[in-house]
C-alpha cells in the first residue's frame, strides 16, 4: 500500500485500477464487516488525498438477486465504502452492465453488444426492452410457421421466456395489428392467436418455405472470447498515460 501511495503521489494519475481487490488487500474473513472496513480504508484515503479515481475490481456471486449489489461477494462494507458500483453480468443470452450510485442516476441494466469484427463492446438497449423485442419476434416466427391458430398456453410452452414479458408481448403484438386474436378468453373459448394476413411472412407464405426451426436455442449471440487488456484513449486517439493499474 505504501508503494502505491508513493507512485500515485509521484505520477499523479487520473485513474488507479486495483485488480482484483482481495489480491491487493488481505483479509482473513471477507465477510467480516469491521475487518473489511479496515482493509479498504487506506485505499479510500488515497482517493481523497490525491484526487485520483480508484477502481476496485471485485467478484459477484452467480445467483440472481433482485438488487444486483446484493450479489457482491463478501461484506456489505465493500459496497458501502465506494461511491458507485458498476455490475457486469453474463447470462445465456446477454452480457449486461448496470450501476448503483451514491450520486447521480443509476444506469438501468443494459445489454452490451459485441462486434466480432472490431472485437469491441457498445451499449445496446435496456435488457427489459431487448427481451421484449426477442420474445415478440419469436412469437411472430412461431405463428408464421403454424398451420392453425395457437393458444397462449401453446405459445408459452414453445417459446422460452418468463410469463409476464410473454403476455405483454402478445398484447402489444395484437394492439399493433401484427397478430390476430380470436375468442373471448373465457372457459371453453380460449384466446387463439394467428398472424395478421397483411403481415409479410404469413402462415401460407412460410408453409411454402418449410417450417421454421424452434426458437429455443442455447446459442449465445455474444462471443465467448474476451481479453484482459483495456485501452483508454484520449480524443486524439492516443493512449491515455494518466492511468496507473495495480
Amino acid at each position: 500500500m505504501l508503494d502505491l501511495c508513493k507512485l500515485t503521489l509521484e505520477l499523479k494519475p487520473a485513474l488507479v485500477i486495483i485488480d482484483p481487490l482481495f489480491k491487493f488487500v488481505r483479509v482473513a474473513d471477507e465477510k467480516a464487516y469491521s475487518e473489511t472496513c479496515r482493509a479498504i480504508e487506506p485505499i479510500l484515503t488515497l482517493a481523497r488525498e490525491t484526487d485520483a479515481h480508484v477502481v476496485l475490481v471485485h467478484h459477484s456471486g452467480k445467483a440472481e438477486r433482485i438488487d444486483a449489489t446484493d450479489g457482491i461477494l463478501g461484506s456489505t462494507a465493500i459496497f458501502g465504502g465506494v461511491d458507485a458500483a458498476i455490475i457486469l453480468k453474463r447470462a445465456d443470452r446477454y452480457r449486461t452492465v448496470q450501476s448503483s450510485q451514491r450520486y447521480g442516476t443509476d444506469w438501468p441494466e443494459t445489454v452490451l453488444e459485441f462486434d466480432p469484427d472490431t472485437r469491441s463492446l457498445s451499449l445496446g438497449a435496456e435488457k427489459s426492452e431487448a427481451e421484449a423485442a426477442r420474445i415478440a419476434e419469436a412469437i411472430l416466427q412461431y405463428l408464421r410457421a403454424s398451420q392453425e391458430p395457437r393458444t397462449r398456453e401453446q405459445i408459452e410452452a414453445y417459446i422460452e421466456g418468463k410469463a409476464g414479458p410473454m403476455r405483454k408481448a402478445l398484447r402489444c403484438l395484437v394492439e399493433d395489428g401484427k397478430i390476430c386474436r380470436e375468442g373471448s378468453g373465457t372457459r371453453g373459448d380460449a384466446f387463439l392467436f394467428s398472424c395478421s394476413p397483411h403481415i409479410s411472412g404469413t402462415r401460407e407464405q412460410e408453409t411454402e418455405k418449410g417450417a421454421e426451426t424452434s426458437i429455443k436455442s442455447d446459442d449465445n449471440p455474444i462471443s465467448d472470447s474476451s481479453t484482459g487488456l483495456v485501452l483508454i484513449v484520449d480524443n486524439a486517439g492516443q493512449p491515455n498515460t494518466d492511468i496507473l493499474m495495480v
